[in-house]
C-alpha cells in the first residue's frame, strides 16, 4: 500500500513503519447532538527539514511563524485515493513530531 500524507498543501516524509490509524464515529442521522467526527490516533513524524518547514520550524523558539499553533489543511491518500480530508494539528515535539488528523 502507497501512503501519503499532505499538511499544509506539501507532502511530508513518512518513515516506512509509520501508520496512521484512524477512528471512525457512527452518527444517526436525526441525532444532531450525538455526531462524532473522525480522528487519527497520535502518530509520529520523523524531524527532517520538510516536515519542520511544514509546521512553521516548532523547534525555533524565536520563530514568529504561528503555525505550530494551527489547524492545517491536511489529507491522506491510499494508492492514489483520498481516504481522509480534514486538518493536522501538532500535538509535541521531542525527538519527532507528534501529530493527529482530525
Amino acid at each position: 500500500m502507497n501512503a501519503k500524507l499532505v499538511i499544509n498543501y506539501q507532502e511530508v516524509e513518512l518513515t516506512k513503519e509509520d501508520i496512521i490509524a484512524m477512528s471512525y464515529g457512527v452518527n444517526r442521522q436525526t441525532d444532531i447532538q450525538t455526531r462524532q467526527g473522525y480522528y487519527s490516533d497520535t502518530f509520529s513524524l520523523p524531524k527532517t527539514a520538510t516536515n519542520l518547514e511544514v509546521f512553521g520550524y516548532p523547534d525555533q523558539l524565536n520563530s514568529t511563524d504561528t503555525k505550530r499553533w494551527e489547524k492545517l489543511t491536511a489529507w491522506i491518500e491510499s494508492d492514489g485515493v483520498q481516504v481522509v480530508y480534514g486538518f493536522a494539528q501538532l500535538q509535541s515535539i521531542g525527538e519527532t513530531l507528534s501529530v493527529v488528523v482530525k
